[in-house]
């Protein structure tokens, strides 16, 4: 007898309605969370927060992936501000661990996780595809060390995910842990489907082939002192006027990039004090970097499309986490309604993020993401 495999079915929501507690109810009725294998729900600093996690308890909903945003997504809304966005998908399976102390998890908290995840992984059935994804708070300042901590208790797992955000607030982003939402906290899925799972990452920069070596750096504090022995911010200018033009001359909008094993991740500038220059990605001493030269945004995005749509039509859900940074500059060039086009034609969901994950590790100005096939 041959076996018949489960179908996976994805689902996806949004509500602007201004009360919280009604805008989780009507996105958790459309997503029907409570039989769904894993939800993801996308919640705008706006709300209140407390209402949002009682209300969804109350549901009594599936596994779920949860925290505030920098913004929300999908294909019927566009890039929109405000809301509450939700996906569900049916017919996977998925188990969550909570981290609440992000900037304290250390070596001994991963491995303590490490038989768990290993029971997960070794139930995988042939026919199921296995992900990890991710999701910490953006203002911890702290996701590159807990992505250095995960990375061998995961070993062949590939990871994706985002850091949640505020707003642009800078001051507190949440992460839904144990029924609550809470700052300093992140949490970590892993899911098996049935169907097929892939990731992708795409930014519009290329490197200028200008290279320079971090002689002075602090990762923790996410801020560069020196390039070549060089006061930072003055290589970083020099750079720049070598060729590496911003787009539309907002040269902080323009990233360090790093390349490991030929490919290029992008460490973005959140600012310059005098000399020195803060970064919303940590480097390290002894780290080569080249400078970005932008290309087409919107073309980042057509790549993304076409990437998620594959010819035989059967993509259930596509998630994507997707820098704020990104939007931002979408605005300031006034290509706002042509990425809204562009996520039209994919059945996504997803958020403005502080930063993403990609390959394992946290990069910026990136949009990552999931296609979940049926």
């Amino acid at each position: 007898m041959t076996k018949t495999l489960a179908k996976v079915e994805g689902r996806r929501a949004h509500s602007f309605v201004v009360d919280s507690c009604v805008a989780t109810q009507e996105v958790a009725s459309q997503l029907q969370a409570g039989s769904a294998g894993l939800n993801f729900l996308f919640v705008s600093s706006v709300h209140d927060l407390d209402k949002v996690a009682k209300a969804w308890e109350e549901i009594g909903p599936g596994p779920t992936i949860a925290c505030t945003t920098a913004g929300e997504l999908t294909g019927e809304i566009g890039y929109r501000s405000g809301a509450i966005v939700g996906a569900s998908l049916h017919g996977v399976r998925a188990t969550l661990w909570s981290i609440a102390d992000v900037v304290g998890f250390d070596e001994p908290g991963a491995l303590a996780l490490r038989g768990e995840i290993r029971r997960f992984v070794d139930s995988r059935q042939p026919h199921e595809s296995l992900l990890a994804i991710v999701l910490a708070d953006g203002t911890s300042f702290a996701e590159e060390r807990l992505l250095e901590q995960l990375r061998p208790v995961l070993g062949a797992v590939p990871i994706v995910g985002g850091s949640a955000g505020d707003d642009l607030r800078f001051a507190s982003a949440h992460v839904l842990v144990d029924g609550h939402f809470r700052s300093g906290a992140a949490v970590l899925c892993l899911v098996a489907s049935p169907g097929p799972i892939t990731t992708f990452a795409d930014h519009h920069f290329q490197p200028a082939g200008r290279l320079s070596l971090v002689t002075g750096a602090d990762p923790r504090t996410r801020r560069l002192f020196e390039l070549d022995g060089l006061p930072a911010a003055e290589v970083y200018r020099r750079m720049l006027d070598d060729g590496a033009a911003a787009p539309h001359g907002s040269k902080p909008l323009v990233p360090f990039i790093l390349t490991v094993g030929g490919r290029h991740f992008l460490r973005s500038i959140a600012g310059v004090d005098g000399d020195d220059i803060r970064l919303y990605c940590a480097v390290d001493e002894g780290t080569v970097l080249d400078i970005g030269v932008p290309t087409d945004i919107v073309g980042s995005l057509e790549r993304i499309v076409r990437a998620t749509t594959p010819p035989d039509g059967n993509t259930e859900l596509v998630v994507l986490f997707d820098c704020v940074l990104r939007r931002l500059e979408l605005s300031s060039i006034r290509r706002r309604a042509a990425a809204d086009a562009l996520l039209a034609q994919m059945p996504c969901v997803g958020f403005s993020t502080y930063g993403e994950v990609d390959a394992g590790l946290h990069v910026n100005q990136t949009t990552t993401g999931i296609v979940f096939g049926n």
